[in-house]
């Protein structure tokens, strides 16, 4: 600013590259602004002025991603307000029932401009059960869990359908702000990750009787500590009224399952890790919702939150239709709202730390991808510019190089991707007998070399450990003895933690399980924790993870390139005879690491390899130890 003094008055002048930055800034507040205005605005302003400013286009603008704090049930001081969305309904009214599942009473809505409906009740009380009453433009009455609903209760009897809870959300006392203060400063930094994925209500059923929600907590903290993980990957925490969905098929994206307590145990939970220092992230499952009649599908009489069956049939994704479920119609901004609310209101009132996105090639797999990509980039944008240090991480078997490219670049804006083509090829290399792997040589390779343009997860989940493929200890056939199926496992881990990119490992596999989860999920039993904590083999294995988390958390040269699997300087990539893979990987100070990985039968009791005389050995897989 500048001044020009005329007698007793003072008059400023903007330059014109303030005035143009102004106007702009105030046109990104402006959430009436089309993608296409900006972009103009954008190209016009000088070229020092456009560095100031990410490249459009600009994604989250106009998203009403806080829908969770307008709809649902919430109390306040003259009764619960109640507001449900069927834009399409004739009629609605809130059913209130008791534990028995015997209606009580209800309270008649009334209809809004925009399609919603709503009431006050009074003297309702925190856990009332609650269902919508809602006569569809199909003149069909369904009796709906709250969309919005933050809790769920069991069914009251097999054949009655659960209901919804009123809940006070305010009741708890969150005491990890110094975890969440720690998380936004680290947002930018290449920090190790290394997640233990389990399955709740495996975890929680013990041999002999359940976890009681706070015990499975605070067992969960102590044993993920002890371990060195930095995070979990909690499966199954959405409301799925199906165990055997393995938490796939929801009903409720609001509320925590069931099976977990209330909404303060989820709270107790997620706290209870981050005073351990351990990072929560949740399976989130936006692309596609559980038939259940008491569900989303038919809400109002109509395809509110469904793909219309047209849609369907003409649409990539229906050769997902064996999972025997609705999907979500994208083409539909209040859906995407709705499902972008959701995740925002885990991260937000849950403080979870981060989600992975679900089924990536069936959202992208629809009859109007354009829809699919902008929820997409919608949502990484809304959690991505409100909560820094939020993880968002894709499930993704497409090979969509745009998976974790910027937004301004095209991309979809992930910080990772499942690394599903090193898991690939590394599970096919370890699923052939000892004696067919020297001919595979180039596959293992080429499971260290693939999608090195992406930031990535080394997942070995439980897609890979469930319905008859066997456990990492039992995927390589014609091992005769415990201690070869022991070896060959470590050879795997030890791989997997050395190479470029984010660790995870699901439950009972970093112990070298020897029965599917997924089995004993079946037979109504948890882990086997008599055999994995107390035979020696199984002791073992665990003992190595936890050395290799320690590794990779301490040794920077493991972490600092994480997200630049180019970083990684090979050593020995063509010794096809002694099947053996060498390789370097480096730290922010050029501090070395040499890995070393034999995966011959061969003993070797000398093997030449050219180094600095000053390495020393950090750890070897065979040791006895382990």
């Amino acid at each position: 600013l500048f001044g020009i003094g005329i007698g007793a008055r003072l008059y400023h002048c903007e330059s014109v590259d303030a005035l143009l930055e102004r106007r702009f800034t105030a046109a990104l507040a402006d959430t009436g602004k089309t993608q296409q205005q900006l972009s103009r605005m954008w190209k016009g302003l000088p070229e020092g002025l456009q560095h100031r400013f990410p490249k459009p286009p600009y994604y989250g603008r106009s998203v009403r991603s806080q829908l969770y704090k307008t709809f649902g049930a919430h109390p306040q001081s003259n009764g619960t307000l109640f507001r449900v969305r069927a834009p399409k309904a004739l009629h609605a009214s809130v059913v209130f029932f008791d534990a028995q599942g015997v209606e009580t009473g209800q309270v008649p809505m009334g209809r809004l401009a925009d399609g919603s409906w709503e009431c006050i009740a009074p003297a309702i009380e925190h856990g009332q059960r609650y269902m919508y009453r809602i006569k569809g433009q199909d003149g069909v009455i369904r009796d709906k869990l709250d969309p919005f609903g933050v809790a769920t209760s069991e069914r009251p009897a097999p054949n009655k359908a659960p209901h919804s809870l009123v809940q006070d959300p305010s009741r708890y006392e969150w005491s990890d702000r110094a975890w969440l203060d720690r998380r936004e400063k680290q947002a930018m930094g290449s920090n190790p990750v290394s997640i233990y994925e389990l399955h709740i209500p495996t975890w929680m059923q013990q041999k002999n009787a359940k976890l009681s929600p706070k015990d499975f907590a605070d067992q969960l903290a102590r044993y993920c500590e002890d371990m060195g993980y930095t995070h979990v990957e909690l499966m199954g925490l959405l409301e799925h009224p199906f165990e055997g969905s393995w938490g796939y098929q929801v009903t409720g994206f609001f509320s925590a399952f069931h099976g977990m307590g209330t909404l303060d145990d989820v709270k107790y939970l997620v706290d209870t890790l981050h005073h351990r220092g351990i990072g929560v992230l949740m399976d989130w499952v936006p692309a596609h919702f559980a038939t259940d009649p008491f569900g989303l599908g038919d809400f109002d009489g109509s395809n509110q939150y469904q793909q219309n069956w047209w849609d369907h049939v003409r649409s990539p994704a229906t050769s997902y239709c064996r999972w025997g479920t609705h999907w979500f119609n994208y083409s539909d901004k209040a859906t995407r709202d709705f499902l972008i609310s959701s995740a925002r209101y885990w991260v937000e009132e849950l403080h979870i730390d981060g989600i992975r996105v679900d089924a990536l090639s069936a959202i992208l797999s629809r009859h109007n991808p354009s829809a699919s990509k902008t929820f997409l980039r919608d949502l990484n944008s809304t959690l991505h510019d409100n909560f820094p240090g939020v993880l968002t991480i894709a499930e993704d078997f497409t090979g969509n190089w745009k998976m974790t490219r910027p937004l301004w670049e095209g991309g979809f804006g992930f910080d990772y991707k499942w690394h599903t083509a090193w898991m690939h090829f590394t599970l096919g290399y370890f699923s052939r007998a000892l004696e067919k792997r020297k001919k595979a040589y180039q596959v293992i390779q080429e499971a260290a070399r693939c999608d090195a343009g992406q930031r990535t997860v080394m997942a070995l989940s439980h897609d890979e450990v469930a319905n008859m493929k066997g456990t990492l200890l039992n995927k390589t056939p014609g091992l005769e003895t415990e201690e070869e199926r022991l070896a060959n496992l470590r050879l795997l881990l030890s791989y997997q933690w050395m190479l470029p990119g984010k660790k995870l490992l699901f439950m009972g596999e970093d112990r070298g399980a020897s029965t599917e989860w997924s089995y004993r999920q079946i037979i109504g039993e948890g882990l086997d924790w008599e055999e994995l904590m107390k035979d020696p083999g199984h002791r073992g294995i665990g003992a190595m993870v936890a050395r290799l988390n320690g590794l990779y958390r301490t040794v920077a040269a493991l972490h600092d390139y994480d997200d630049k699997p180019t970083q990684m300087r090979w050593l020995i990539q063509d010794d096809k005879n002694a099947e053996v893979l060498g390789y370097y990987r480096t730290s922010a100070t050029h501090e070395h690491l040499l890995c070393l990985h034999n995966f011959s039968t061969t003993d070797y009791a000398e093997y030449i390899v050219r180094i600095p005389a000053q390495e020393r050995r950090a750890m070897e897989s065979f040791r006895e130890i382990f």
